[in-house]
């Protein structure tokens, strides 16, 4: 068993499930230390950022001069200012609200980039003394690390989401030193939702994290205090003034910061710079403000200070930390929010000392003030009370905090009505937060575990044999795939079994459906049965992203694929509809599961507090509360759980038992069943007054819960040992041109994925090939099947020669053909070839138009040289320059006067018949057929370059559409099949200066290899009318679509489109060449360019680059565009 290699595959199916309970608390271990490693950094960086304060505090703000402080500040504000207006708006995003948004929408996955800019920005803040906390930084950064974890070893989306709340809990555990409330504050404020599942690798994390930060600063509270606590009960009344005072604070608070929230139309490094001319101009007459003021808080606990200075500080910090948290600075609210809290509770203790109202502790209050505002803001009033337990080290405070953040609490959420300020952002930004019970279970469950792994792949058409031996394999269900390999439906086993059982006694007119008696083929899509409509969906995916595919295809039966290599995605299970039920049961048994816990948790309680009353009406009142919790919630409860776990045993036993440590759950079940009629049998002995235990079993007895979970957590520890960690793998990056690249991992017919796994209709298509989709299964086949071969000869080889003749077939104008490596090479090939033809040295190209990097050819070029605005080409010698000579695009008469200035000069014309890097500008009438005209009159060649638009336009190219034959012909992309590739090719007597045949030298070390020709002749062989018919469909539909919602936003944009070749211009009326180009919005086409991609649709990154649409996109595809531009249009 030991040598036995360890399944990656079977650990992440398992981590698939609701319980993996084992492999997720390894994770929350690994978590844990990862977390700590990580916020241990951003502490260095800050204290060490903070060392040069005077005194031995790094929070010693106050010891600064006026004008240092003011300086500080607002230099902080606006080196960040600068640095975040850098970045796009959704880099920019940081923050607790920044993790619950991923959290909600991207199951989540959590981008680096964010990361960086929040340990950047956050430092910058907190060593400049803006007003704000460390615990922002510090959630964001963790719940990063977690999710940057998790997306390495490639767990399933469920688990993720797991991670992200230990990588919560271990920041803040980390951060604080407070394991408990770490653990609280994920579930109660990031997760809103509590599981055993969950709350046990959150555990490991935060107390991972806790230890390793306690190993390197020790285990100080942060706030020290005297032991104090309430004098008297007759404080209870005060208490409740105090939280409905606090209530109203924080009310009011909220509010302010959406105030200042509400500004977000401004650029970000204004309101940046706004937040610290604020924060800068209050310190310099308040500076407690600056910075986390931890170091007031504890001046508060052991000293009164003067309630005017007090009120001054309060009203300051409201307004300082506000602005800065609304306005966007990078930092936390948390801890403005315990030293607001500080001061409130103060200020209410000295007045009613100053009062002699009640003889009270001020420490006792400003701990109160405390966990009340915390739980007000945050509206998580156990985090609130576990934080401050924590951080002061005093439990005295357990129940007058209990009854101060109810108040509080109540007060902003009921009368104020208002929600956490966290939601409220949310809200805000139009998210629904959190999801309802049932969508948060389907999130916790990965498609792989409730997946049937029983089943068949067949062609549409199969004989009768195969039909038998498929059948003798007792499948439970067929997928029937097209002639690409591709699941076009499901089929129910018992139809086909039907079916031969029915022709071998050749008894029924369904015998027709055998097309050929002779060879006895069966046609699957057209036997009588019941066939399933069937979509495909990634193994990582949750049961909740499962759901809604379902729901937007309208399809009743799911392939799940996971992917192997790069684009090959066999099929490893099958979702159908008929398991909507079974997740609706296991919804409801969670529900019922966690009910019960939780009357099993309190019951024990109630039992200490019986047994501990004194009087009679107290023990009647325990009594009813024992039997109510009992018969209205453990019992019904218990008994549901029992039922539908039952039910969910039978139906899935074979998936359950597969998992590991089923028999232990099992009996761990049997065990609660006893517990709970021992429960049983107390209560009946409380009712009938009789004591079977002592007061002090019953404290134990409390207890056995807690005692039960940790014996649970040292066995996971124990488990992790036999259990592998995570594992590494690289994620293949693909870069755009222009603006911040988005990075790419994976694409599946007009989608691409990024590493952050968010899905985007793709317009790009690896700048054209594509036009197959992504992930074309025969292509790939065909690639793998070669590489299995070899991956290169430098030697000919037949396939090559068959490329050849393909292309030769399909473009009249090329009767020899050389390949080559990319497109650049073969426009430099093609213009030494007709220089060589020709005898002569000038060529004539056009502006904007751009055919690749050879120098000759980069002289008032298109594309990345359009883009980057270097039009003059540096780099490229003038007496090179000298000899290309350009002309304006779609401008006859300006080719006539060059040459008629150079004439018999002029080696050849060459030009993008559709040109494509400058958007997508066709020719105007007669263009091309006036430069046909003109070269042959002059004795100059014509070069048509149609890398980009060879085979994508036509199924003859662009030449083929036109009815033009130029001289040569250059091709690339398509060609290829998507790998690099290049070909040029043309007229015989021409193409035979190529050496060897002529004098013209040529050469290349992998020109013509294997692999990118069995991709370009699989790709090639899929090309026929429909195809394009199909293509042209789409992009009609979708220029029209830009076009009409354009015009419904009243923005000016101009369109030009060809087949699957399409330009975006805003700001003209109508674009022929590099002129009108340059006059349009190119400032509006890039806000443009990032609504899209926000909204999940991937445009080439320039105004100067054209779109191209493949055949699979599809309606779905095209509605999911224009809602996106719908939103993009509305922006502008």
């Amino acid at each position: 068993m030991l040598n036995q290699p360890i399944n990656l595959d079977v650990f992440r199916r398992r981590l698939a499930t609701v319980d993996a309970q084992p492999q997720l608390a390894l994770l929350g271990f690994v978590t844990g230390i990862v977390t700590a490693a990580v916020i241990l950094g951003f502490r260095t960086v800050v204290d060490a950022g903070l060392i040069w304060l005077p005194g031995d505090s790094t929070e010693n703000f106050e010891g600064l001069d006026t004008v240092t402080r003011a300086i500080l500040i607002m230099s902080g504000a606006v080196v960040l200012g600068l640095l975040l207006n850098r970045y796009k708006s959704s880099a920019r995003r940081v923050g607790v609200v920044h993790v619950m948004e991923r959290l909600s929408l991207h199951q989540g996955n959590l981008p680096l980039k964010n990361a960086v800019i929040q340990f950047i920005g956050g430092a910058i803040a907190l060593v400049t003394g803006q007003s704000g906390g460390r615990e922002g930084p510090a959630i964001h950064l963790g719940a990063t690390a977690a999710s940057l974890l998790g997306r390495a070893s490639r767990l399933p989306n469920n688990s993720l989401r797991t991670m992200v709340a230990c990588g919560t809990a271990a920041a803040i555990a980390s951060s604080f030193n407070t394991p408990i409330a770490g653990v609280i504050f994920a579930m109660e404020v990031v997760m809103m939702e509590y599981t055993i599942a969950s709350f046990i690798p959150v555990i490991v994390a935060a107390v991972t994290s806790t230890l390793i930060t306690q190993f390197v600063y020790g285990n100080e509270p942060a706030f020290i205090v005297a032991p104090s606590t309430m004098h008297s009960l007759f404080e209870i009344p005060y208490l409740v003034l105090g939280g409905i005072l606090i209530g109203c604070i924080a009310a009011g608070y909220i509010q302010l910061i959406q105030a200042f929230a509400r500004l977000s139309e401004q650029p970000l490094w204004q309101r940046i710079v706004m937040a610290g001319a604020i924060t800068a101009t209050v310190a310099v007459f308040v500076p407690q403000v600056m910075g986390v003021g931890y170091d007031t808080v504890n001046q508060l606990m052991v000293s009164e200070v003067s309630i005017v200075v007090l009120l001054l500080i309060l009203l300051a910090k409201v307004v300082t930390s506000a602005a800065a948290v609304g306005l966007g600075m990078p930092i936390g609210l948390i801890g403005p929010s315990l030293f607001i809290g500080a001061i409130l509770g103060s200020l209410f203790g000295s007045l009613l000392i100053s009062w002699e109202v009640a003889d009270v502790s001020l420490g006792l209050y400003v701990m109160l003030g405390m966990c009340a505002m915390m739980a007000a803001v945050l509206q998580a009033p156990l985090a609130a009370l576990m934080a401050v337990m924590e951080l002061t080290a005093n439990t005295n405070i357990i129940l007058p905090a209990m009854v101060i953040i109810v108040v509080a609490t109540m007060v902003t959420s009921q009368v104020f009505r208002q929600r956490s300020v966290f939601i409220t952002t949310l809200n805000t930004l139009g998210l629904q937060y959190p999801p309802n019970p049932v969508t948060l279970h389907l999130q916790r469950v990965g498609v792989t575990a409730i997946m049937d792994r029983s089943f068949v792949r067949l062609p549409s058409q199969i004989s009768v044999s195969e039909a038998e031996e498929t059948l003798a394999k007792k499948p439970h269900w067929i997928i029937v795939e097209d002639k690409d390999a591709l699941p076009t439906a499901v089929l129910n086993p018992s139809d086909l079994a039907a079916f031969v059982e029915l022709r071998q006694t050749r008894e029924s007119e369904q015998l027709e459906l055998i097309e050929d008696q002779a060879d006895e083929k069966i046609r699957l899509l057209q036997i009588p049965g019941q066939r399933m409509d069937v979509t495909t969906i990634g193994a990582e995916a949750t049961v909740m992203q499962l759901q809604e595919l379902l729901d937007k295809t309208q399809s009743e039966a799911c392939c799940v694929t996971r992917t192997t290599a790069p684009m090959i995605k066999p099929i490893i299970g099958v979702e159908h509809v008929g398991m909507t039920f079974y997740l609706w049961l296991k919804a409801f048994h969670i529900i019922f599961v966690v009910t019960w816990f939780a009357g099993l948790f309190y019951m024990p309680r109630l039992f200490v507090y019986h047994s501990g009353a004194t009087d009679e009406v107290s023990r009647e009142r325990f009594k009813v509360m024992q039997a109510k919790l009992y018969k209205i919630i453990m019992n019904p409860s218990m008994i549901a759980t029992l039922v539908l776990g039952t039910w969910l045993l039978i139906e899935s036993w074979q998936a359950f038992s597969a998992q590991g440590w089923i028999w232990l759950k099992l009996l761990f079940v049997i065990a609660l069943i006893g517990y709970h009629h021992y429960c049983l049998r107390i209560i009946k002995a409380f009712a009938d007054d009789r004591a079977l235990h002592s007061e002090k079993f019953y404290r134990i007895f409390n207890e056995l819960p807690s005692l039960v979970l940790v014996a649970v957590v040292d066995l996971i520890r124990r488990a992790k040992r036999s259990i592998p960690g995570g594992v590494n793998s690289p994620v293949r990056a693909f870069k755009g041109v222009g603006g911040d690249p988005v990075f790419f991992n994976r694409g599946n017919g007009p989608y691409v994925y990024d590493v952050d796994n968010n899905q985007y209709v793709d317009y790009v298509g690896s700048w054209g090939p594509m036009i197959l989709g992504h992930g074309h299964q025969p292509t790939v086949d065909a690639v793998v099947a070669q590489a299995q071969k070899a991956l290169g000869f430098g030697a000919p080889t037949e396939g090559e020669i068959t490329l050849a003749e393909a292309i030769i077939e399909r473009v009249p104008s090329i009767e020899k053909v050389r390949m080559v490596n990319s497109g650049t090479e073969a426009t430099m090939s093609a213009i030494r070839l007709a220089r060589g033809f020709t005898g002569r040295d000038k060529i004539l190209k056009f502006t904007g138009c751009y055919h690749g990097h050879s120098d000759s050819l980069l002289v008032k070029a298109g594309s990345g040289v359009l883009t980057l605005g270097i039009p003059n080409s540096p780099g490229v010698p003038a007496a090179v320059a000298a000899d290309t000579l350009n002309a304006p695009f779609n401008d006859i008469s300006a080719v006539q006067a060059i040459f008629a200035q150079y004439p018999e000069q002029i080696a050849c014309i060459i030009v993008e018949p559709i040109a494509g890097n400058m958007g997508c500008i066709p020719p105007v009438e007669g263009f091309l057929e006036g430069l046909q005209d003109i070269t042959r009159k002059d004795g100059a060649l014509l070069i048509f370059d149609e890398v980009m638009t060879g085979f994508r336009v036509h199924k003859g190219s662009a030449q083929g559409m036109y009815n033009i034959q130029p001289d040569l012909t250059t091709l690339g992309k398509i060609v290829g099949g998507g790998l690099p590739v290049g070909a040029f090719g043309g007229r015989a007597d021409v193409m035979s200066y190529i050496a060897p045949e002529g004098p013209v030298y040529q050469a290349g070390t992998l020109s013509g290899n294997p692999l990118a020709v069995s991709a370009g002749l699989s790709t090639l062989s899929h090309l026929d009318d429909a195809l394009y018919e199909r293509v042209a469909q789409a992009t009609d539909a979708l220029v029209a679509g830009l076009k009409a919602l354009a015009a419904k936003h009243k923005v000016q944009m101009a369109t030009n489109h060809v087949c699957g070749m399409f330009g975006l211009f805003f700001d003209v009326e109508q674009v022929e060449n590099f002129d009108h180009v340059s006059n349009s919005n190119v400032e509006k086409f890039n806000r443009f360019f990032h609504a899209m991609l926000d909204n999940g649709v991937y445009l080439a990154p320039s105004a100067f680059e054209a779109g191209f649409v493949s055949g699979t996109h599809n309606s779905e595809a095209i509605e999911a565009t224009l809602s996106a531009a719908d939103q993009a249009f509305a922006a502008l």
